[in-house]
């Protein structure tokens, strides 16, 4: 019988060739796909644990703005509110204690039947400050002039005026509370005769005296006022014997109306 030839060199099985073979099929080595796998489910899982940290991080984000939206919301609403309240105290207080300079008739309040008397005395305006403090920065500008009826068409020259004060003290009228404080405007009453002011009681003519004054109320804010007064006299007996009897400064509209009704009452009698 013949004897097995003896393997070659390349088909000998040794302890060192078993040991490569079982290590090749325990632990086979990575190829490039493989690696490549491995380098996407890496890349995978980091972005999902990106994500989750970008969800965490925007959820966060937005905790913080909701809450600093709430505390800036709270904190304007409590701002309005402070406003609100100051506001209301501070209108308060300059109600209370705010210079104020009302609007006066022109004097006197009748114009005498004497023109000598009438040009010692003069039309006048007066400003006075009735408040609590300080007027400041006031000044006042206005016009006299003579006007026929009913037209109300000028006669003569109109006699501007003007006048200003630093401060304006407030004016007491009852009782000596310190020095009383106020500003005067003269006009010049010398062009009128007796048969002038018989035509003004006569309604054949009127003085009007308009103008405008300004002031700072003594809290910064700037009070402007307008003015225009008209001297009107009537008297009218009715049949019943009651009478209506009218004289002095009134308001520019309701002195001619007054006026207006006067003149038709004077029609209706004659």
């Amino acid at each position: 019988m013949d004897s097995p030839a003896p393997k070659s060199n390349a088909e000998q099985t040794t302890p060192q060739n078993l040991q490569e073979n079982f290590d090749s099929t325990v632990n086979p080595k990575p190829t490039r796909e493989s690696k490549r796998d491995v380098w996407d489910k890496i890349k995978l899982i980091a972005e999902f644990i990106g994500l989750g940290f970008l969800i965490a991080y925007t959820i966060y984000t937005a905790r913080i703005y909701r809450a600093n939206r709430n505390a800036a919301d709270a904190a304007r609403q409590t701002l309005i509110e402070i406003q609100k309240q100051t506001t209301a105290q501070r209108q308060e207080l300059v109600g209370t204690f705010a210079a104020v300079i009302p609007k006066e008739s022109p004097g006197p309040q009748t114009i005498p039947n004497d023109a000598q008397l009438l040009k010692y005395m003069g039309l006048s305006l007066t400003f006075r400050n009735i408040g609590k403090v300080k007027a400041k920065d006031f000044a006042s500008e206005a016009t006299m002039v003579r006007e026929s009826i009913p037209g109300y068409q000028p006669k003569g020259t109109p006699q501007r005026r003007q006048i200003s004060k630093s401060e304006l003290r407030p004016y007491e009228q009852n009782g000596p509370y310190g020095m009383a404080d106020a500003a005067y405007m003269k006009f010049d009453a010398s062009t009128f005769t007796d048969s002038d002011i018989m035509q003004l009681h006569d309604l054949s003519e009127t003085v009007e005296i308009s103008g405008n004054f300004h002031y700072d109320n003594g809290f910064g804010d700037q009070i402007q006022e307008s003015f225009c007064f008209v001297y009107a006299k009537f008297q009218h007996t009715f049949r019943n014997g009651a009478g209506a009897n009218s004289e002095g400064w009134f308001p520019c509209d309701e002195a001619k109306e007054i006026i207006k009704q006067a003149l038709k009452w004077k029609r209706n009698t004659n």
